[in-house]
């Protein structure tokens, strides 16, 4: 797994890109920020705060610069059911497989 050892407050060496994962009848399922240099990456689950209240989009810019170090970071949508202390909506986990499948062809 690739490991980034520089300033986490600075940009990473690596340049990253986004895509929106969609799916049958729920639109935007999920935003998944990643290094477009193909390697070994680990993957973060980010929850926007206040239990997924704030819309994830606010997170864009940030985001990315974690990809940039080395990260797969996938993010729920705004639309799916808002996250409760102690569980995770199992649609939260549905798309991780369809995705982790579209980043081995990117």
């Amino acid at each position: 797994i690739y490991v980034f050892n520089g300033n986490p407050f600075s940009g990473g060496p690596l340049v990253s890109a986004s895509f929106v994962q969609k799916d049958a009848g729920i639109p935007d399922l999920a935003e998944v920020f990643y290094p477009q240099k193909s390697g070994s990456y680990a993957v973060i689950f980010f929850v926007p705060g206040l239990y997924a209240l704030i819309p994830p989009q606010l997170y864009s810019s940030v985001l990315l610069q974690v990809a940039e170090h080395g990260y797969i970071v996938l993010v729920p949508s705004a639309d799916l059911p808002k996250v409760e202390y102690g569980s995770l909506d199992p649609r939260y986990f549905k798309t991780l497989p369809e995705t982790m499948g579209y980043l081995l062809l990117v």
